[in-house]
């Protein structure tokens, strides 16, 4: 009887494991069926731009290094770079506000993050741009500034990026700050620690690996929306594309160089997007492993 049993368990684990190879081997070949598929419709795609007689490469060659160009490039990660540092800045506030005891500031908090998330980038470029139609002089009495010689284009993308990007960052840290254990801040507060020391040396290093990959994204979602400020004309990249098109009426050509440009600038934030979220998990690997004792303790507790 047991003889039987073992043949028939062995029967049964023999059948499944050939129902599984069999599983495996369809998944195979959907993998691959599906993978020559792609790489065909992307050569297909690419044969089809790469042979089309309307597409002056030449001309494709000739701007994607020019001078124009390059301010261009350098203007549109200025850009990025000063946006993402004053959102950050802002939004951290922002997120502190949210979670302020004092309603007010809840308050405040929350209709800032609720306009510049629900309106359009575009709309507020806009808006604040033609700021002046309806606030033509910024300051009390003598002390001002017209606005038109305040909000330049430069001035105008900024402000307009920053604001816009504070809204998304604040709910990028609120998002990281309640990841933390609320049982941290009561441990810290019960340790003697203020409230606000305990937010900034115990709650928000620990929120900072669910709060950095986010940001990341932000980034680079950032390097690409600077594109919509070509409506104000604060001579990004694509400001720089669209003055050189609208002379030579090479749309096609420079529209490439733009595209040429943007997917560089979002691949390199991808890399450095890897590196610090590589460097991120190696930190909690080396402070989560465990500490061996030291030769003297250990040399101690053996004798």
């Amino acid at each position: 009887m047991a003889g039987g049993t073992g043949m028939q368990s062995s029967a049964v684990a023999g059948g499944a494991t050939r129902e599984r190879l069999q599983i495996r081997t369809r998944v195979l070949w959907t993998d691959v069926l599906v993978t020559v598929l792609v790489a065909l419709a992307g050569i297909g795609m690419a044969a089809v731009f790469a042979g089309s007689p309307n597409i002056r490469w030449e001309r494709v060659a000739r701007y994607l290094f020019s001078p124009q160009v390059l301010s261009g490039v350098f203007v549109t990660v200025a850009l990025a770079t000063v946006a993402m540092v004053a959102g950050c800045i802002i939004g951290v506030g922002v997120a502190l506000a949210r979670r302020s005891r004092l309603p007010a500031a809840r308050w405040a908090a929350g209709i800032y993050i609720w306009i510049f998330r629900g309106v359009p980038l575009l709309v507020q470029i806009l808006f604040i741009f033609n700021l002046a139609l309806f606030l033509p002089f910024i300051g009390i009495g003598s002390f001002g500034i017209e606005t038109n010689l305040l909000i330049t284009p430069m001035v105008a993308a900024i402000v307009s990026l920053s604001l816009h990007e504070g809204a998304y960052m604040a709910e990028v840290v609120r998002g990281g700050l309640q990841s933390v254990d609320k049982g941290q801040m009561e441990a810290a507060i019960s340790q003697g620690l203020r409230r606000r020391t305990a937010m900034w040396r115990i709650i928000i290093p620990q929120a900072l690996p669910s709060i950095i990959p986010a940001t990341g994204n932000q980034t680079i979602t950032m390097l690409k929306s600077t594109s919509l400020v070509v409506i104000i004309g604060a001579r990004d990249l694509m400001t720089q594309v669209e003055l050189i098109y609208t002379q030579n009426f090479l749309i096609i050509e420079l529209l490439l160089v733009a595209c040429f440009w943007y997917l560089t600038l979002v691949t390199l934030g991808n890399v450095l997007q890897y590196v610090l979220e590589e460097r991120m998990d190696r930190r909690r690997m080396v402070r989560g492993a465990p500490q061996a004792p030291l030769p003297d303790a250990a040399e101690g507790a053996g004798g």
